[in-house]
């Protein structure tokens, strides 16, 4: 009790005192204020210095869509196994060719004979018979409803090879395609179609304003408009060789716009037909020079993801898909062709083997005019294949060191990309033909007259391997200094101590469109740029309609009936092309008036 404290409230108690909080107000100061306004305070302008960074950042991050469109109406003959689907086993859903139509379950009647010694049955078809009624076409893809009974699974739809599989860009048995990214880094002016100026491969007799003219057609496009100067070359009469006014494009009937050139040479005095000669384009005095461009890999692990895009399909029911490359892509020191700062990255696809597909070859997209057949120095990739040489079907000469691109993709530094005019007066590269990759399976290419589905068959496929990305665009106008001039930039170019100037276009900043090329205004975050392209992938024939003598056309006629290789004659050819053709027509001559 001694311990226990007391308090009183206040002097006396009372049940209605209460406590009291005191409070002692306390005084902070200090010596130090905010500094003036003045010169070392500014506002930072966010959307300015965005593009500052923006501009100067050299990094990029790319990714896409791909939109596969792919067939296989180039059909292997025979199939990968020769013990396969014989007359007890079972029809297999990969590796079957056109004669598997020759098989028991395809040529009896199940239902009313002995499967283990093949008795014949009420209904017995022959190899044709079998091959008409089976072989179907679904959604774009060759092959056949499995017709064994036995099995438990109903309507099976079955590829003949290659299957779709062979083409999937996200096959879980076999990698189908390599991707890189590449950007053009040099050129080669050597090859037969550019040495010396374009190559002239055909001649025409034509009619403009009631005079005869000659056309002359160009192997690639021409990149011409009327009204340019052409200097001519190696014409086949020296006195055609000179400077010309192109007084009109195309031929009488209006084809061929893109490689036929009409000028005034009297036709009686040149000869008319196939021939060899070279054309430059001129520009004021300055000729335009050709070249293959070289695309270089710029990625060097090739880390990249190629992955199915969730619930979307193209409408004949194939999946699209999206690729991501893994790795940054710095552009910072490169410089393309012509030594300027990159303005172009391209996605690469290189198909690769599967262990059902050949060697895979390069070659010029060339139109179908005369002249561009015969010379197998011209790299036409619609005439690339492996029989032997002929007059009729000329096997021609791949690009150089490009006639087994994926054995060699490993190693391989560079592509051929393209072909290209370019002018020191315009500084502007135009393409005239795209370089294409073709390849044919192993069995098309390797069959005989041996076989039960003969060959070879030389026809095969082809598809762009270099699809555009876009990252900077040049300026439509064209500035000039001389040696006085400040801020010309190193990759100018100097016309001369003749001349003494300095031609260049400028960069134009990302987000900035002056009214030529494309508008450039891809997102820009952490530092990096980020692309994105929509890519529409397809492979092709080679020779859907006969023009090129590659499309095999079998044998038609019906055999005996009996699945014997001695009897039945019948040889299944490939599809042929149906030519869409228009209602109206709607080309003509142009009005040189």
């Amino acid at each position: 009790m001694l311990n226990r404290l007391k308090y009183k409230l206040k002097e006396s108690g009372s049940k209605s005192d209460v406590n009291q909080d005191a409070f002692t107000q306390v005084s902070f100061t200090g010596e130090r204020t905010l500094l003036p306004v003045g010169e070392i305070n500014h506002i930072v302008d966010v959307g300015a210095e965005f593009n500052r960074e923006r501009n100067e950042s050299t990094i990029y991050r790319i990714k896409g869509t791909i939109c596969p469109l792919f067939s296989n109406p180039l059909m292997n003959q025979t199939r990968l196994s020769t013990s396969a689907n014989g007359n007890t086993t079972p029809v297999t859903t990969v590796g079957n060719g056109l004669d598997i139509f020759n098989g028991y379950l395809f040529i009896e009647d199940q239902t009313s004979s002995t499967i283990s010694t093949k008795t014949t049955g009420e209904e017995t078809l022959s190899y044709k018979e079998s091959y008409d009624l089976y072989l179907d076409e679904k959604e774009g893809w060759f092959g056949f409803t499995d017709p064994d009974i036995r099995k438990a699974a109903f309507c099976e739809y079955i590829d003949i090879e290659p299957t779709r599989a062979r083409f999937d860009l996200n096959s879980a048995v076999a990698k189908n395609w390599e991707l890189t990214m590449t950007y053009p880094y040099s050129s080669d002016a050597t090859h037969h179609i550019v040495n010396g100026g374009l190559l002239i491969v055909s001649s025409e007799e034509v009619v403009v304003g009631g005079k005869p003219m000659i056309a002359l057609g160009t192997s690639t496009q021409h990149g011409l408009e009327n009204g340019n100067r052409v200097r001519l070359t190696n014409m086949s009469n020296s006195t055609n060789n000179g400077d010309f006014t192109v007084k009109r494009l195309g031929l009488d009937n209006g084809d061929y716009l893109d490689n036929y050139f009409v000028i005034d040479i009297d036709p009686s005095v040149t000869s008319v037909g196939v021939i060899s000669a070279r054309m430059k384009k001129l520009v004021g005095t300055e000729e335009s020079v050709y070249y293959l461009r070289k695309f270089k890999k710029i990625i060097t692990d090739n880390d990249y993801e190629i992955y199915p895009l969730g619930f979307s399909k193209t409408i004949f029911n194939d999946t699209n898909y999206q690729f991501l490359i893994n790795e940054d892509i710095d552009i910072d020191g490169l410089r393309d062709n012509l030594g300027r700062p990159l303005s172009e990255l391209y996605a690469t696809f290189i198909k690769a083997d599967s262990g059902v597909f050949g060697k895979v070859k390069s070659g010029l997209d060339l139109e179908l005019i005369p002249g561009n057949r015969g010379d197998i120095n011209l790299s036409n990739v619609r005439q690339m294949h492996t029989a032997a040489s002929t007059a009729s079907v000329p096997n021609h000469i791949p690009l150089p060191g490009e006639g087994d691109i994926y054995t060699n993709f490993a190693n391989k530094s560079w592509f051929y990309g393209d072909v290209v005019e370019y002018n020191r007066f315009t500084l502007k590269e135009t393409v005239l033909s795209k370089v294409l990759h073709t390849f044919n399976t192993t069995i098309r290419e390797n069959g005989n007259s041996n076989t039960l589905a003969k060959g070879p068959r030389n026809e095969g496929y082809m598809y762009n391997p270099h699809h555009l990305f876009k990252i900077r665009e040049f300026s439509l106008y064209i500035e000039q200094g001389d040696e006085s001039t400040g801020g010309i930039p190193d990759y100018a170019e100097y016309l001369g101590p003749n001349d003494g100037r300095y031609l260049w276009r400028d960069f134009l900043d990302i987000g900035v469109y002056d009214g030529d090329g494309d508008f450039l205004d891809y997102p820009f975050t952490n530092g990096a740029h980020y692309l994105h392209q929509n890519i529409c992938f397809m492979t092709t024939r080679q020779d859907p309609y006969n023009h090129y003598g590659l499309y095999y056309k079998g044998n038609e006629a019906g055999g005996s009936g009996v699945p014997s290789l001695a009897t039945d004659t019948f040889d299944p050819s490939d599809p042929i092309g149906d030519a869409i053709t228009d209602n109206f027509t709607v080309k003509k001559g142009q009005d040189v008036c």
